[in-house]
C-alpha cells in the first residue's frame, strides 16, 4: 500500500484513508481505502473509495438499477463513455472519453491531448466509430439529449 504502480495508462497509489475524527473508531471491515491517479502535476487525485466489507450480489444489483434508472444519476441524462487507448493513437497508454458533451483524449502522465465539444450527431458518429469502434446508424439513434 501507498506505493506507486505504473501501468500502461496511469500511475497508482492504494493508500488508507484518515478517520474523519479522533472518535472514528473503524473496525477492520469498516477501514476505508483510496485508489488515486497521479495526475500530470504530480498531484494525487482520488478515483475510487472502497472498504474490505463483503459485498454481495444484491448489493451490486441495487447499485446498477439506482445509477441506470434514478432521474438524479447522471448516466440517465448524459452520454458517457470511455476507453483505454484508442484506434487514432494506436492506444499508447491513452485514454479517451466524451462526457458532458466533449471528446477528451488525455496522455499516461495525464496531459489532455485533445478537448472537443462535439456539436452534432453526425461528427458524434464520427467520434464514436474513430475512437471506440462503434458503428452506428445515425438516423436510427437521436442524441440529441445528449449534446
Amino acid at each position: 500500500m501507498d506505493e506507486e504502480q505504473v501501468t500502461t495508462h496511469d500511475t497508482r497509489r492504494i493508500i488508507r484513508q484518515a478517520p474523519q475524527n479522533d472518535e472514528d473508531s473503524r473496525s477492520i471491515s469498516d477501514e476505508r481505502f483510496l485508489i488515486q491517479v497521479k495526475t500530470n502535476g504530480g498531484i494525487w487525485r482520488d478515483s475510487v473509495e472502497f472498504t474490505m466489507e463483503t459485498f454481495y450480489p444484491i448489493d451490486i444489483e441495487v447499485a446498477h438499477w439506482f445509477t441506470s434508472t434514478c432521474p438524479l444519476s447522471r448516466f440517465t441524462f448524459s452520454l458517457i463513455i470511455a476507453r483505454a487507448g484508442s484506434s487514432k493513437d494506436d492506444g499508447q497508454g491513452s485514454r479517451v472519453y466524451i462526457n458532458e458533451g466533449k471528446l477528451v483524449v488525455v496522455n499516461k502522465d495525464g496531459t489532455c491531448i485533445t478537448k472537443e465539444t462535439i456539436s452534432s450527431q453526425h461528427e458524434l458518429a464520427t467520434i464514436l466509430f474513430q475512437y471506440f469502434g462503434l458503428s452506428l446508424d445515425e438516423g436510427s439513434l437521436d442524441f440529441s439529449w445528449c449534446l
